[in-house]
């Protein structure tokens, strides 16, 4: 009787065991993301989060897998000799902006390691591709390849004519990565995350919210120096220009147009205010007139709606602090600087 039980029990685990074996489907590893640095220099590879200890270098021709995404700093791995190193790199290295609007592609088009690089592969038709934001004539995707996805570059022109184009293509609102614990505040065409301002898909890497604008007519973009014609206030809206446009109403004058006219002090009204900025659109160069004791201010227009706008600007402190405001039509007319009035509001019309 016990050798029967014996075996009866035996059976029964082994029974078991090719239970569990047969079904036990192996799950997938977690979802990669691989991509490219932005630039062709060597990326700096820290050993903290803070991006303050050197830990190696990422070279140009390094594929990298991101592990973690937040508005400042990355977690990725990266091929070091015959092995595979982690860090931490700053997210503008990799990433145009940390989140973006995802569209349903309608037909295959290439994509690059970087914008004007090397072929990286392809988008098929009805992949579901995040916009994230733009380099010349270039834009940054997201999309989905064999186990994960790739971030990528895609000509302008491509992702116009395959993602944006078209009715009905259905648009989600997504962030890059969940699992960071920066704060997102979403509005459509502008977010902030932590401190870092993104708009309308392209990110603000080199200055942050709360943070100062420089008092030189130069500007750091993507880590370079970049000529602005204009310091403070006026620098930093061209500033946000260039990052959305390449170029600002000054380095190339024939593709910028005054949608306001000049308004003087004291003439503005909510109607021509709302006229005005919603003709401009996002990423339009507000610039008041000067009165007497008060100088001309430039701002960044960063979303519109039926009741408002929001702004981005430097200096309103007089100490090249960059900021970020919403008004009402009416309660811009009645700001300090809605009476100084219009001189311009320059709309990017390439």
């Amino acid at each position: 009787m016990r050798e029967n039980l014996k075996f009866i029990c035996l059976a029964l685990i082994i029974l078991a065991g090719s239970f569990a074996i047969g079904t036990n489907v192996k799950k997938a590893g977690a979802a990669t993301r691989k991509c490219y640095t932005i630039n062709t220099s060597n990326t700096r590879v820290y050993s903290n989060t803070g991006l303050t200890r050197g830990y190696g270098w990422i070279y140009p021709t390094d594929q990298v897998t991101v592990i973690t995404v937040t508005g400042r700093y990355s977690k990725v791995s990266y091929p070091a000799g015959n092995r595979t190193k982690t860090g931490y790199i700053s997210t503008g290295a990799i990433l145009t902006a940390t989140g973006g609007t995802t569209y349903t592609s309608r037909g295959k088009f290439n994509t690059y390691k970087r914008d004007g690089g090397s072929y990286y592969g392809y988008v098929s038709a009805n992949d579901r591709v995040m916009v994230l934001g733009t380099r010349g004539g270039y834009t940054q995707i997201k999309y989905p390849v064999s186990g994960g996805f790739k971030y990528a570059f895609a000509t302008t022109s491509d992702v116009n004519n395959y993602l944006k184009g078209g009715a009905g293509n259905n648009n989600v609102n997504n962030n890059v990565n969940s699992n960071n614990n920066t704060t997102q505040t979403n509005t459509g065409t502008y977010s902030i995350s932590g401190n870092l301002l993104t708009v309308n898909g392209v990110a603000m890497t080199d200055y942050r919210i709360g943070g100062k604008y420089t008092n030189s007519y130069y500007a750091k973009v993507n880590g370079k120096k970049v000529y602005m014609a204009g310091s403070q206030c006026c620098g930093y809206a061209r500033y946000i220009a260039y990052k959305l446009y390449g170029c600002h109403d000054k380095s190339a004058t024939g593709k910028f147009k005054d949608v306001s006219g000049r308004v003087a002090p004291g003439k503005l009204t909510a109607q021509k205010m709302k006229a005005a900025v919603t003709a401009a659109g996002v990423g339009a160069h507000i610039r008041t007139n000067n009165r007497i004791g008060q100088s001309k201010h430039s701002m960044s227009i960063i979303d519109v709606t039926d009741s408002g706008f929001t702004v981005t600007d430097a200096n309103s402190d007089g100490k090249n602090t960059i900021k970020v405001t919403t008004y009402t039509w009416s309660s811009y007319v009645s700001s300090k600087y809605g009476k100084r009035g219009l001189y311009y509001i320059k709309k990017y019309v390439g």
